[in-house]
């Protein structure tokens, strides 16, 4: 099998030349039932290098509709996001921190040509309804 290291740090090198750094954020909570709200028990986050670019009409065509006319609207992004020191996969609902904004990952795909060692991530996210990132209390 192939070892794609120099290739995850080249991305994460152009990435960042290109764009800038973020944060990604997986949120973990239980309901209470008797106060009938979300309690956060636990967060992952994890620092990496994003950089925002056009989508095309083949990025498009995974997303539902509605998501794809918010995007012609300029309200949702998409991303390459380097995967060099992720820790998690990221996938929909989680968290990503840019530019001074909350995000909500949509949808993500990795370039991960041996199945093991992704490289990076197309990702499409949505604005959130979160004006910082939440902290476990």
């Amino acid at each position: 099998m192939a070892d794609y290291t120099d290739d995850i740090n080249s991305a994460y090198d152009d990435i960042l030349d290109a764009g800038t750094s973020a944060t990604i954020s997986r949120v973990s909570s239980t309901y209470n039932e008797v106060e009938e709200t979300e309690v956060i028990t636990a967060i992952k986050t994890d620092a990496t290098a994003v950089v925002s670019f056009p989508a095309s009409s083949q990025m498009l065509a995974p997303y539902e509709n509605d998501f794809i006319q918010d995007y012609r609207k300029g309200k949702n992004r998409f991303f390459y996001v380097a995967a060099k020191g992720l820790t998690f996969e990221p996938e929909p609902g989680d968290l990503l921190y840019f530019n001074s904004k909350v995000w909500e990952i949509a949808g993500a795909t990795p370039l991960n040509p041996n199945g093991v060692q992704p490289i990076l991530y197309a990702m499409g996210v949505k604005p959130s309804n979160l004006s910082s990132l939440p902290v476990v209390p």
